[in-house]
């Protein structure tokens, strides 16, 4: 069979013609369609690598690096702890340290101040000197507590005006992904101290209950966190 003969059955008749013309005008249009597909959007609805325009801005974060201790803390004595991260691949968020602690050895039976609980003051400092960067504002580095029981949480910010909240911005896609980024702070050498000085009940003696101790249980956590930035355009589909 000649070529001749194949063109002539494929268009021997109405429908196959039609088919044929359909699917050529596709294949013409389908890639003019998706090279100018902008040019069909409203004005605002417009992206380019880099335009500016409307944005919603979202967060999502994950854990770089955690863990927990607990330490017996003697009156007066400074426990550390310090950790390194040098990851640049991330874009971190913040440090957060939680410290909490309890009476648990001193509990006099009397209503006076001198004979009833007596809790313990702990106290906290992170140390920022080996860490590259600084700290945000709405950081807290350090922190004391005599209360019982008593948790304290310190968060350093490496993001400048940090939130979870979705929102949305103006302005160009490449500075709003700037606006928030931790820009290279975080890393290094991480450390922070917590000490303990013992808050004494009544003295010992004769009838007078020994309302007094050397230290206590101090409970640490703490976990290193990142985000991931997603920044999409606003479309506004009204005409």
């Amino acid at each position: 069979m000649s070529m001749d003969t194949i063109i002539a059955k494929w268009f021997s008749t109405r429908d196959q013609k039609m088919t044929w013309a359909i699917s050529v005008a596709f294949l013409l249009v389908f890639p003019l369609y998706f090279a100018n597909m902008a040019s069909f959007l409203p004005d605002d609805a417009r992206v380019s690598s880099d335009s500016s325009g409307k944005w919603t801005v979202s967060f999502e974060e994950s854990v770089e690096l955690e863990g927990s201790f607990s330490e017996m803390v003697d009156d007066g004595h400074i426990e550390e702890f310090d950790f390194s991260y040098v990851d640049t691949a991330t874009n971190l968020a913040y440090l957060e340290i939680t410290v909490s602690h309890d009476e648990t050895n001193e509990n006099g039976v009397g209503p006076g101040p001198t004979l009833g609980e007596q809790c313990d003051e702990v106290s906290v400092t992170v140390n920022m000197a080996g860490v590259e960067g600084y700290i945000e504002s709405d950081s807290t580095t350090d922190s004391t507590s005599s209360s019982c029981p008593s948790e304290q949480i310190l968060r350093i910010y490496l993001i400048h005006n940090y939130t979870t909240e979705a929102h949305e911005m103006e302005g160009k896609k490449s500075e709003i992904i700037a606006h928030h980024s931790d820009n290279g702070t975080g890393r290094g050498d991480w450390a922070f101290e917590f000490e303990l000085s013992v808050n004494r009940g009544g003295p010992p003696g004769l009838g007078i209950p020994d309302n007094q101790d050397d230290g206590e249980i101090v409970n640490v956590e703490w976990r290193l966190v990142s985000v991931d930035v997603s920044v999409v355009p606003v479309i506004n589909t009204e005409v």
